[in-house]
């Protein structure tokens, strides 16, 4: 019997495109059958506000195609967790309605997964189909990111990848509200393989649907999945600062009993304040620590509710 194969497509009022990524995936069918496979799909309506659930009504037609509506939007991250959760397959591959990457890259991980590879991620090997406010605040934020993180992310690497069921099941076992999927993924299981491709520029003409609040909001969550890594760096900076501060009040403490010091009294309020907003900004740190801690501890809220299914 082939192996399952469901393709996680998470749409947010992007209803005029499910019918079209349908079709392109249906292409791929035949070749993921020579790899003794059967492509599936589930779409994860996000509480979309126009016509999409009708539209993956229309498409759950196909006996291959079927579909989620959570109750609200509760963001791609979380439509993404509750597609996965919902698979019985053996694998499953998150993917754009858009089509921005390349459905034939499917097969390309398909065919890894097959070899024996558990977690293939799809690497792009440029970004000049994205703006370059895009690719320099994705570049700086990844940098900063893997920096701060405990578990780093792949470079030029998203969501788009194959994952097996023995690594995506782990995911029943992960309870936090607020989700970055890509940091997830790395927890979750390691990086086995991947392929890489070049994205082409997006025919879209219609508004994205991650705009920058929610590009925002993501970046957010991400830094405080990152763990408590983050506060320890901030705290570190601030001792470091500290030091340079008691320095600086040395080396004017010398200044003044030499009877050598400019403008009277003014060094002695930038010492005082310096030194006030910096520690103030350490004690911070620590709360922010202990809290990151507190946080991870006690989120016990479903991620999303769903409303209703196809077929």
């Amino acid at each position: 019997m082939p192996k399952a194969i469901d393709v996680i497509i998470p749409v947010y009022n992007d209803g005029g495109l499910v019918l079209g990524c349908v079709g392109a995936l249906s292409d791929l069918r035949i070749g993921i059958a020579n790899l003794d496979c059967s492509l599936n799909i589930i779409f994860v309506d996000d509480g979309s506000k126009d016509q999409s659930w009708d539209r993956i009504v229309d498409a759950s037609k196909e006996k291959w195609v079927r579909g989620i509506k959570l109750s609200r939007n509760y963001g791609k991250e979380a439509a993404l967790l509750a597609g996965i959760r919902d698979s019985q397959a053996e694998a499953v591959i998150p993917f754009d309605v858009d089509l921005q990457d390349p459905p034939t890259v499917i097969t390309a991980l398909v065919s890894e997964w097959v070899s024996g590879n558990k977690m293939v991620v799809a690497r792009r090997t440029n970004r000049e189909a994205d703006t370059f406010f895009k690719r320099q605040s994705a570049k700086f934020f990844y940098w900063v990111y893997n920096k701060i993180a405990e578990n780093p992310i792949p470079k030029n690497v998203g969501d788009f990848r194959i994952i097996d069921r023995s690594i995506f099941k782990n995911l029943d076992h992960i309870h936090d509200s607020k989700l970055f999927m890509k940091e997830v993924f790395t927890y979750i299981g390691k990086v086995d393989a991947s392929v890489e491709f070049s994205r082409p520029k997006s025919q879209r003409i219609d508004e994205p649907s991650q705009n920058l609040g929610k590009l925002l909001s993501l970046a957010e969550t991400a830094l405080i999945s990152a763990g408590p890594k983050l506060f320890r760096k901030i705290l570190g900076m601030t001792m470091l600062i500290d030091i340079v501060i008691l320095g600086y009040a040395s080396f004017i403490g010398a200044q003044w009993l030499f009877g050598d010091l400019p403008f009277n009294g003014f060094a002695t309020l930038v010492i005082l304040n310096t030194f006030y907003f910096v520690t103030l900004l350490s004690l911070l740190s620590v709360i922010g620590l202990v809290s990151t801690h507190a946080l991870s501890e006690s989120k016990s809220r479903p991620s999303f509710f769903i409303e209703a299914r196809t077929n």
